[in-house]
């Protein structure tokens, strides 16, 4: 699944080359944006997370690696919010760094035009102050598999893998699978549109599945700069009910 913190990362890092339908070799991008998320999660009052991303990504020809951390700030109740696996102790708006996220992967197919396939792991650093509930205090692990393919104007792209989850002194976290599955449309060079759907196994025992669809809108400037938009709707308690946020990029 693709975390909520790092969804201007990975949009702007991995589905841009696929929007553009180029394969970019040793390109380094630093990434920041802003967003926001809202649900109730099952409970009476919504919880609020306005989060600002600052990443780092390099893609080579056959290599990419990416790092991202966030400023977060979270008002709310909700006990665990799913995609960003945070547990709250207080319904308290409390602001600081986020969790750390670190990923590599080895293109194992890269030729230009043909299914590209990659190996991905990530490793999720407890960099979050958990006494203010911005994080669960434990290292996570994620090991994927990513799919693209690019026809004419249209890129398929998809992930499946699973993640095991750091233990909590309160919360016993399972572990589990998940997947995601979408396109993008090329509408004129440098512009794309598109859309994918996410599904994030429960995170603990007696709560929902996550299930929720983002919407994203990209657009190249130059050599250098580029833009994502988006927005996002979900359909199970797991899920923010709504958010959005944007994400500004720049390529050496």
């Amino acid at each position: 699944m693709k975390r909520l913190l790092l969804l201007s990362l990975s949009l702007g890092a991995g589905l841009a080359a696929a929007s553009a339908q180029v394969t970019p070799s040793d390109v380094w991008k630093l990434d920041s944006g802003f967003g926001y998320t809202r649900g109730s999660y099952g409970l009476n009052t919504d919880t609020e997370v306005w989060f600002v991303p600052f990443g780092v990504a390099g893609d080579g020809t056959d290599w990419a690696f990416s790092a991202s951390t966030s400023y977060l700030t979270i008002k709310g109740p909700a006990a665990a919010v799913n995609g960003i696996e945070i547990i709250r102790p207080t319904a308290q708006a409390e602001s600081g760094l986020g969790d750390t996220m670190v990923s590599g992967s080895w293109k194992v197919l890269h030729e230009a035009g043909q299914l590209q396939v990659a190996l991905t792991g990530k490793v999720k650093l407890p960099t979050a102050d958990y006494n203010k509930g911005l994080g669960t205090g434990a290292s996570d692990y994620t090991l994927q598999l990513d799919l693209l393919q690019t026809f004419g104007t249209v890129t398929p792209f998809g992930s499946v893998g699973y993640r095991w989850l750091g233990s909590h002194g309160v919360y016993q976290l399972t572990d589990g699978a998940f997947f995601d599955a979408g396109a993008a449309f090329k509408v004129e060079d440098g512009t794309s549109v598109g859309a994918f759907y996410e599904w994030d196994e429960k995170i603990a025992h007696g709560a929902a599945d996550a299930s929720q669809v983002t919407a994203f809108f990209f657009h190249k400037f130059d050599a250098h700069w580029s833009a994502n938009f988006y927005g996002l709707a979900g359909f199970t308690d797991a899920s923010p009910s709504w958010g959005g946020g944007f994400s500004l990029m720049y390529a050496f």
